[in-house]
């Protein structure tokens, strides 16, 4: 295949840091983790775990608490999407942990923060490589492979939301690169005071902008999983 000869360096080396990276997340952390039961790291993990035994118990999302601000009730401050992925995740695997399925969305909670932090090297690579080339987009995956800090943010037990929507994040910036770079830029619109203008305008910019506007929808889309995952999304 002569794509697959033109790339083989960056397709096996993306392959090698994924491996690499996820490797770092989960090994040293997964003893710890698990062999007593399951072991989060902070507070926010236990209330994450509330919620997914919730939905997977329930199949429906968790409003009011009666465990927050006891004794009046509180509501749940958390959107939905990371607990939801990991109790779906829960339910697809139950069958691996012989029909267990707190056991399973344990699993999956537990191991969110590392997969997703794996994960994040891909369009972490395609935004560096989109900026300044493929060389420049290795680097900045195998600095994010190996950084400390993130490491120890998306590690395995660390079962928060903030490795999902980052990267949501990263994904957003992507996007909005492609769609700055495929902006056909023109003065579309001859005179704003005539609706006439205004109209076809708008529909010529529309028509020649298809693949600027596909990809401002997926910043969009990022954008939005960003809102349903982090109540602080509005930063």
């Amino acid at each position: 295949m002569p794509w697959l000869r033109q790339n083989y360096f960056y397709l096996g080396t993306m392959i090698f840091l994924l491996i690499t990276g996820f490797f770092l997340r989960t090994y040293f952390n997964l003893a710890p983790a698990t062999e007593n039961g399951f072991s989060f790291v902070g507070t926010d993990p236990y209330y994450h775990a509330r919620v997914v035994d919730y939905v997977v118990e329930n199949k429906e999302h968790i409003i009011w608490d009666n465990l927050l601000n006891y004794p009046t009730m509180g509501g749940n401050p958390r959107p939905p999407l990371f607990d939801w992925f990991a109790a779906i995740l829960g339910l697809i695997f139950m069958p691996l942990f012989g029909g267990n399925a707190h056991t399973s969305a344990m699993y999956a909670l537990t191991i969110s923060p590392a997969l997703w932090g794996a994960l994040t090297l891909i369009p972490m690579y395609y935004l560096g490589k989109e900026l300044f080339g493929r060389k420049a987009g290795l680097l900045a995956a195998f600095l994010l492979a190996v950084m400390p800090d993130h490491i120890q943010g998306t590690g395995l037990g660390l079962a928060d939301h903030d490795p999902f929507y980052m990267f949501f994040v990263v994904c957003t910036f992507f996007f909005l690169v492609k769609a700055f770079r495929a902006l056909n830029e023109k003065k579309w619109v001859a005179n704003w005071k005539k609706i006439k203008d205004m109209r076809v305008g708008l529909r010529e910019c529309i028509k020649n902008n298809k693949i600027s506007l596909s990809y401002s929808a997926l910043a969009g889309f990022s954008i939005l999983t960003v809102a349903l995952t982090w109540e602080g999304h509005v930063y």
